[in-house]
């Protein structure tokens, strides 16, 4: 079985968004076992990327006021972040999928849709933060025209260290670790690897050994080998309940997760393809799932 499933709620953009936690094999109308977020102590405006470190901090991307949350281990409720990294100096402008290796933190950095600026970016932050807010610059970004950034959304790692995002130009670039250190200078170079073959609107990305999955906003999951980015399986058809899938996270057993916009985190088997019917479903009211957008499980 696998660990605990960790799902951001980003209802209207507005507070107060939230991270919903479900034990391992959660299925149906089930309560979280807790909920992280609200209006006074943590004033999440918008929730994306969500990811857990080894210590079981809880990090979450809110890209509305441009800042990564971060909070201790079994954090519940309207709790104030432990940290928050924001402010001047990170260049967070719409924060949006995250990830952890090796002691950093990778933020895939906006723009992303009408009304947003900035470059787009991979932001590379050291770990851990400090208490309080952390208004510090980036150890590594991965910026310019070279790089095929194109509204960079999903964000995922692999065992080598190589960095896989999702872009609304229907790719998913794939780049060596920055580097540069400072966010003045940023690291230019071409993708190794760029993937197109199969995708439409890439949102969510997921790395469990030579697999790359992908939610597409076609409601298909499309799997690629790794490291050479052929295409493989593809879930899709209407027994697999895909409904603009979001997020995507693949767990320690090797089941796949995907958020729904219809409110829903659906769960395939193992090897899933075709027209697949998940194993699991999480939805209803007492989920309290409200506009999901990514989803995390312990690989």
């Amino acid at each position: 079985m696998g660990g605990p499933i960790l799902v951001s709620n980003s209802p209207r953009q507005t507070v107060p968004a939230s991270v919903a936690e479900f034990g391992s094999g959660a299925n149906g109308n089930v309560s979280p076992t807790r909920t992280i977020g609200g209006p006074n102590q943590s004033p999440l405006v918008s929730a994306s990327g969500v990811t857990q470190d080894a210590d079981g901090f809880v990090y979450v991307a809110a890209p509305v006021i441009k800042t990564i949350h971060v909070y201790r281990a079994g954090a519940s409720g309207d709790v104030e972040p432990f940290a928050i990294l924001g402010g001047t100096n990170p260049g967070l402008a719409n924060p949006q999928g995250i990830a952890i290796a090796d002691g950093k933190l990778y933020v895939a950095n906006g723009p992303f849709g009408p009304g947003w600026t900035g470059p787009p970016s991979v932001a590379v932050f050291a770990l851990p933060l400090a208490a309080g807010v952390n208004d510090v610059d980036p150890v590594g970004v991965i910026s310019g025209p070279a790089t095929g950034l194109d509204s960079p959304f999903g964000l995922a790692l692999d065992a080598a260290g190589h960095i896989y995002v999702a872009n609304l130009n229907n790719t998913v670039t794939v780049h060596s670790a920055p580097t540069t250190s400072s966010y003045a200078a940023p690291d230019n170079a071409a993708p190794i690897l760029t993937i197109s073959a199969g995708l439409v609107g890439p949102e969510g990305l997921a790395i469990r050994g030579d697999t790359l999955y992908v939610s597409n906003d076609n409601n298909t999951i499309t799997q690629y080998s790794l490291p050479s980015g052929a295409p493989g399986a593809i879930i899709s058809g209407p027994d697999t309940g895909l409904d603009e899938p979001l997020g995507i996270s693949v767990d320690s057993s090797g089941n796949i997760f995907v958020v729904n916009t219809a409110n829903k985190v659906i769960e395939f088997a193992v090897g899933a393809s075709g027209n697949a019917a998940p194993i699991a479903r999480i939805f209803g009211a007492a989920t309290g799932l409200d506009a999901p957008q990514f989803v995390f499980t312990p690989a």
